[in-house]
């Protein structure tokens, strides 16, 4: 029987896109058997894999989104408005601001943070029940990079508060998180759509959804920040690309040119997930096909000891 098993992707804001996939595949009656998840597909896929209810996990992140004020400013955040010339943005849209303004400054400090790790396991906490990864009722892991290896570490036991927070914490913009001996940071730097774990977890079919920031405007500015920005998002693409060819079906929700940090656009992100979900539908079944087909003529086929055991007994049939 086809184990189907979907790797969700990295992008912020853009992580409501896997919700849209999800809630298609609901409707098409095909279950999802496995998931592995990176940075903001880490979220939506341990939130799934423990109540698995598409419809009711965008309810929760409409709900976050207001409770957080993630599209509004709060008082938290008034020096960085003050930078940012008092304009209404959002929390993230200011502090992705602020990095391009302290960057600097923030090297000389050797600070390990721009922006204080709490506030992140509140809305965590918010989508994702306490537990352990193991208790989900589908199977998962949670993709994070290990600063100390330079490997990408698949988490599938343990607190999955602390691993979905390490595989989320946004290189540069969040401290790392330190997990049982390892220095964990966002997943999405190493595993941008971590197709190449669903085999682990026992998927023979795979689905990728790579929802990639791919903005790409003539660079007029070469300022050493810019450039380091733009090489970020060259090398993130391109590593996509590769990845995304592990997959059987590749989903790339429109959405490439959404900032992770604009949250007022998260029904935007939601939709084209759902848009894309329905185009790959027919892609779905028919790996779905071609698996069952050549399992059932493996299946139907005899081992080569039974053919050697078949072939000995007429042998002997024959000489007796």
């Amino acid at each position: 029987m086809a184990k189907i098993g979907i790797a969700l992707g990295g992008g912020g804001v853009r992580g409501l896109a896997h919700v849209g996939v999800l809630k298609v595949l609901e409707e098409e009656g095909i279950p999802i058997s496995c998931i592995a998840g990176a940075s903001a597909g880490a979220i939506v896929g341990a939130a799934y894999a423990q109540t698995p209810h598409a419809k009711e996990l965008f309810l929760r992140f409409r709900k976050t989104i207001d409770k957080f004020e993630f599209y509004e400013d709060v008082e938290r955040t008034c020096a960085i408005e003050q930078e940012a010339g008092g304009s209404k943005e959002s929390i993230w849209k200011q502090i992705s601001n602020a990095v391009r303004q302290r960057v600097l400054i923030n090297m000389v400090q050797s600070k390990s943070e721009l922006y204080p790790i709490e506030p992140m396991v509140d809305v965590i906490k918010y989508l994702v029940k306490e537990g352990s990864i193991e208790e989900s009722l589908i199977p998962l892991a949670i993709v994070a990079l290990d600063l100390h290896s330079g490997n990408g570490v698949a988490l599938t036991s343990g607190d999955v508060i602390k691993a979905v927070t390490a595989s989320s914490s946004v290189t540069g913009y969040l401290a790392p998180v330190e997990y049982e001996g390892m220095l964990l940071t966002d997943g999405g730097s190493i595993a941008p759509v971590p197709v190449e774990y669903l085999p682990m977890l026992g998927a023979n079919i795979s689905i990728g959804v790579d929802i990639t920031y791919t903005k790409s405007c003539r660079l007029s500015n070469c300022s050493i920040m810019n450039t380091v920005l733009r090489v970020d998002i060259h090398r993130s693409r391109k590593i996509s690309e590769l990845v995304m060819r592990l997959a059987d079906v590749q989903i790339q929700p429109d959405v490439q040119y959404i900032h992770w940090s604009e949250f007022s656009r998260f029904e935007e992100c939601y939709e084209a997930g759902i848009k894309a979900a329905r185009k790959a539908i027919p892609a779905i079944r028919e790996a779905i096909r071609i698996f069952d087909l050549n399992n059932a003529v493996t299946s139907g086929r005899k081992k080569w000891w039974q053919r050697l055991l078949s072939y000995s007994e007429d042998a002997e049939s024959k000489e007796g």
